[in-house]
């Protein structure tokens, strides 16, 4: 698969995982992806398996906000994060989901962070695996603050 395609068919993976899960028999016509009459068993329990879209580009955002349940942005600024969150929501709502539904996910930092990314409308944070030592002074300068 050609760099440059894998996003047309992430997109459409996405779309034919949601017609499996959203109706009991399958039909879906894609450009990478077809079938017609297709049961998928199980079902998930709870009628669909969210999809979180990653990524720090705007097309990730955009790709997040029209087709997934939630948006992991891997890295930027604070600013940066708010621009990508914004697109995420503004490509939800053109494609008449509700974007603050979106689920929004980043790395942790310190509590000052947390809550700037809190304010962005963030819902989940990442803590990347520490030694006990770290994940202790985690807790104390970072959690206990909040």
């Amino acid at each position: 698969m050609p760099f440059e395609r894998r996003g047309a068919r992430t997109d459409d993976h996405i779309r034919a995982l949601r017609a499996l899960w959203g109706d009991d028999c399958s039909t879906y016509r894609g450009e990478f992806v077809s079938f017609e009459n297709v049961y998928s068993r199980p079902r998930p329990a709870q009628g669909l398996v969210p999809i979180v879209i990653g990524g720090h580009t705007k097309r990730a955002a955009r790709r997040a906000g029209e087709l997934g349940d939630g948006f992991f942005p891997v890295k930027g600024s604070a600013l940066e994060l708010a621009e990508l969150i914004r697109v995420a929501k503004a490509a939800a709502s053109d494609a008449g989901r509700d974007p603050d539904a979106l689920e929004i996910t980043t790395g942790g930092g310190p509590s000052e962070h947390l809550r700037r990314m809190a304010d962005l409308g963030v819902s989940r944070v990442t803590v990347p695996p520490m030694a006990p030592d770290g994940l202790r002074r985690f807790a104390d300068e970072v959690i206990a603050k909040m």
